[in-house]
């Protein structure tokens, strides 16, 4: 089986193959692959209907904000299985990280806990954020700032969803 990798606007004519099932020349290759899954003992064909891609969705039961205490590193509580925490204004120095702990009962063990940066109110520093410690009941945040001479200078809004 060969990988197929794709970009947005390409067509069936723009791969390069011999195989017979891409001789849809001018065809979207949306369009294309849908009638070739459609008509192909493939396990993800029943997400195909006629030339139309569906994809699945995910439903959040609950969604929360909280807003960070005293320092960069205070726990937040915020039992929802999404939601966005604002942070007070991270001073997190150039090269360096902070940490906290998000207490969430919807969170068990075997969660998988994703996070980004929503908005950041700095001018300085380049802040990232990772989720580790992944436990029943909480997860940690990491705020890495990946700039090598400023400190991060500004509050921090992270969004999360728990699966």
């Amino acid at each position: 089986m060969k990988d197929i990798y794709l970009k947005p606007g390409t067509y069936a004519a723009d791969i390069p193959s011999k195989e017979k099932f891409l001789k849809a020349n001018g065809q979207s290759l949306q369009k294309f692959l849908s009638q070739y899954l459609a008509t192909t003992n493939v396990c993800c064909a029943k997400n195909f209907v006629g030339s139309s891609l569906t994809v699945p969705t995910i439903t959040l039961s609950s969604k929360g904000a909280a807003t960070q205490g005293s320092s960069i590193t205070t726990e937040v509580a915020l039992n929802a299985a999404s939601g966005i925490v604002t942070t007070v204004s991270a001073t997190t120095a150039a090269n360096a990280a902070s940490t906290f702990t998000v207490t969430n009962a919807s969170v068990l063990a075997t969660s998988i806990v994703l996070a980004n940066i929503v908005n950041y109110a700095g001018t300085d520093g380049v802040p990232s954020v990772i989720v580790e410690d992944i436990a029943a009941g909480s997860f940690k945040i990491t705020i890495y700032n990946g700039h090598s001479s400023a400190a991060l200078n500004g509050v921090l809004k992270i969004g999360f969803v728990v699966l």
